[in-house]
């Protein structure tokens, strides 16, 4: 049996397609290891310096192997609560990494929405998968739902980038009484949710700013309970796109908040900017 070279590989192979990389395409943010299959502390720690020698800037993830990343991959999931190490979850727009004209099953634009509201929450990163045809080209229905991600992000951004995750991560929407709908058939390979039911997320930016996303909300009027259990004393609140006021309410036991008849949203994710200034008591009720 032939016995694998695997530090010739190493020398031969690995570090001059590292070296053309990070010295010939200017500043590069990020290696992306796929395994590390059979490399040694030693190798991955010499693999680790031999990157930041050339690009000390650069972020390089966990499959380096043995310990010597940056931040974790989760691939085809998404972590059940917060994660306090930085993270990373890969996940494919439809069943498969790479192209094929048998795969139909794609997401939704609304689900992959969705995906990256949970991600982003619960402090991760989102690595969204696109499988290029064998011509380069991408699939038209990536395309579309890149475009209306894209409208999203541009009301939205500022809830996604330079927040953290909030004391609460979640709670369900009370207006729910019907069946979760799953949207697309199980897949061994793909462990995350296909469901779109209503629910709220939370996030934070700074030390007075709160995130809600309203996720496939079905009513008008919202009725959320996190602000008041955790004492929030709310200065204002405003639907991210919406040029006008909103009404809401603050109640013993939850805040109350209406989405305009009028508003048109890019997709039933909607986004609330809610401004605070400190903790209250809770038989303290703030009206605007």
């Amino acid at each position: 049996m032939k016995v694998r070279n695997y530090q010739k590989y190493i020398d031969e192979k690995v570090k001059p397609q590292l070296k053309e990389l990070l010295s010939q395409y200017g500043p590069i943010g990020m290696i992306w290891f796929d395994t590390p299959e059979g490399t040694t502390p030693s190798q991955s720690e010499d693999l680790r310096n031999y990157i930041l020698d050339i690009q000390p800037n650069c972020i390089i993830n966990n499959r380096i192997g043995n310990g010597f990343g940056d931040y974790t991959v989760s691939e085809q999931k998404i972590s059940a609560g917060k994660e306090v190490q930085a993270w990373e979850a890969c996940i494919t727009m439809s069943r498969k990494w790479g192209y094929s004209k048998f795969d139909n099953e794609w997401k939704s634009s609304e689900l992959l929405v969705r995906q990256l509201v949970e991600v982003v929450c619960k402090g991760g990163n989102l690595l969204l998968n696109i499988g290029p045809s064998d011509l380069g080209e991408f699939p038209p229905t990536s395309v579309a739902n890149l475009k209306v991600i894209e409208q999203w992000m541009k009301v939205n951004g500022e809830a996604i980038y330079g927040t953290k995750p909030w004391f609460v991560l979640n709670e369900q929407s009370i207006s729910f009484n019907g069946s979760q709908e799953d949207v697309m058939g199980k897949s061994d390979a793909d462990l995350t949710s296909k469901d779109i039911f209503p629910d709220y997320y939370y996030n934070q930016k700074g030390d007075n700013v709160i995130y809600l996303f309203a996720r496939s909300v079905l009513e008008k009027k919202l009725e959320v309970e996190s602000l008041v259990k955790q004492g929030i004393k709310i200065k204002a609140i405003k639907l991210l796109g919406n040029a006008g006021r909103i009404s809401w309410e603050n109640k013993k036991d939850k805040t109350t908040i209406e989405i305009p008849e009028d508003f048109k949203a890019v997709l039933p994710v909607y986004v609330f900017k809610i401004e605070f200034s400190s903790k209250q008591s809770k038989n303290e009720q703030t009206r605007s």
